[in-house]
């Protein structure tokens, strides 16, 4: 019938943006893995590493301008660009590969954000800004939006709408590991 041809095209498309996205995590994985093992990159992965955990550890509901310098300097060092944080300065100017450990890091520090559902439950309003920043974020730079879907899907595949089969040796518990809020990141 029509209605299972759809529910078949939107199994097909869910797998297929999965498929996509999952590629797109084992890419930054292996930029990630470029910078780490090498001892030259060591004091720049350090630096990149500050710039991107002090600008968004240091959210929170400030006016829309403090907001959106955060925005400015993640896109800044996201598109291959120089930021000072505190005396040093950091950039990824030429290297590829510290520009997608940044985004892997910011997406992975934002998505751990998104999570914290005690914090947000306790005063909603913290969420707004990193809210904010967020979609800034995913609306400028496709890399980084597929990054954020990215961990959000591993995190919870029904999102995708992507139902991962039970496999024959799985336990149940282990099922509900692999496929809702337990998944190792």
């Amino acid at each position: 019938s029509a209605e299972d041809l759809l529910d078949l095209k939107t199994y097909e498309d869910s797998f297929s943006e999965f498929l996509r996205l999952d590629a797109v995590v084992k890419n930054a994985s292996e930029a990630v893995r470029m910078v780490s093992s090498q001892p030259q990159t060591k004091k720049m992965k350090m630096g990149l590493q500050k710039a991107v955990s002090i600008t968004i550890n240091s959210i929170s509901a400030q006016s829309g301008s403090a907001l959106k310098k955060k925005v400015t300097t993640l896109l800044t060092l996201l598109s291959g660009g120089s930021v000072s944080i505190g005396n040093d300065s950091v950039t990824t100017h030429g290297i590829p590969e510290a520009i997608m450990f940044c985004k892997n890091l910011t997406a992975k520090k934002l998505h751990v954000v998104a999570q914290a559902d005690s914090q947000v439950s306790c005063n909603p309003c913290t969420a707004f800004p990193y809210a904010v920043v967020m979609v800034s974020l995913m609306n400028t730079n496709s890399e980084l939006r597929d990054l954020i879907l990215a961990y959000f899907y591993i995190q919870c595949p029904y999102l995708l709408p992507y139902y991962p089969a039970k496999q024959p040796e799985q336990s149940t518990e282990e099922e509900m590991k692999r496929t809702y809020k337990g998944k190792e990141m």
